[in-house]
């Protein structure tokens, strides 16, 4: 039985407002209130324990790479996990310096560990409660009095999302860098009405003739997919069979296979110091030209914040 599931499983807040690292284990709940800081979240599976950093971002990247190690050696000291036990989710930075990301991404690649969330750029994100027994994370998108209500959200994602029975359009992002996807997942999720789908195996993917049984609004493919096998093929398979599917490019030029696939737009490149840029692409040349082919139009809107 885990400690959430444990009647008698009374959970000690733990308010963190000072930068550092921290290691705990259930039954405490971290509260964390954020401004413009970094949150990485080291979520260890089957111990009961969670890490967290809590980093400023006027201080370099130097000192948040020494802060990372230093969680992670006492992490591998306290406790009996292999790496693949360990995976991050990332919160908060909406302001400072935007190679942060990148270098975390190195950082976690080096040694073997997966960033399954990022929910970073969101001004609105004030208070995020962790449970160190399960590392699940409640977010909450404005002021709140009480943290015991923020709601804990679905694994893999860093937000409640909206009901499939709301959902009328999905996206295919199709890209290999975890965290590109990571945040066009959340760019795309902020609009009502719109859903985001990835997969981890692009070759299996593409090789497993998706378009018979399954049809997307859009695809987007990142240009780090340009010389991925079968791609080319996969696409005008796309444009044959489902050619209401909008395809979109991410990069900064379209491969060289393009003028066989006319269909083939561009999107600017997708990195976290264009995302707004990406943003407002996304909204003016992907929703609103698959809405105008939509027999029945949507109501884009930005999602209401408190």
């Amino acid at each position: 039985m885990t400690p959430s599931n444990n009647p008698k499983y009374e959970p000690m807040l733990i308010p963190i407002s000072d930068p550092g690292a921290y290691l705990y284990q259930a039954p405490h709940q971290l509260q964390i209130l954020v401004d413009r800081q970094l949150v990485v979240i080291f979520c260890l599976e089957n111990t009961g324990a969670t890490g967290v950093v809590l980093f400023n971002p006027e201080r370099s990247i130097k000192d948040l790479l020494s802060e990372l190690e230093i969680l992670h050696l006492k992490i591998k000291s306290k406790l009996t996990l292999k790496t693949n036990q360990i995976t991050i989710k990332l919160f908060g930075l909406s302001a400072g310096p935007r190679n942060l990301l990148s270098a975390i991404e190195q950082w976690s690649t080096s040694i073997g560990i997966k960033i399954i969330v990022v929910e970073v750029g969101q001004r609105t994100i004030q208070n995020i409660l962790v449970d160190c027994g399960t590392a699940r994370v409640g977010v909450s998108y404005g002021k709140s009095k009480d943290f015991g209500k923020l709601i804990f959200v679905s694994e893999g994602t860093a937000r409640t999302r909206i009901p499939l029975s709301e959902v009328h359009n999905n996206i295919l992002i199709l890209t290999n860098n975890a965290i590109q996807r990571q945040l066009t997942r959340a760019a795309i999720e902020e609009y009502p009405a719109w859903s985001a789908i990835s997969v981890d195996n692009i070759s299996k993917f593409i090789q497993s003739k998706p378009w018979e049984k399954n049809s997307w609004s859009v695809i987007l493919c990142f240009a780090d997919l340009e010389k991925q096998e079968g791609l080319d093929k996969f696409l005008k398979n796309i444009r044959q069979f489902r050619s209401s599917t909008q395809i979109r490019w991410v990069g900064s030029r379209l491969p060289d296979y393009s003028r066989e696939i006319p269909e083939l737009k561009l999107l600017p490149p997708m990195t976290y110091e264009l995302l707004p840029d990406f943003k407002k692409m996304l909204k003016t040349a992907v929703f609103e030209a698959a809405l105008a082919m939509n027999l029945e139009p949507i109501k884009i809107t930005s999602k209401k914040r408190s």
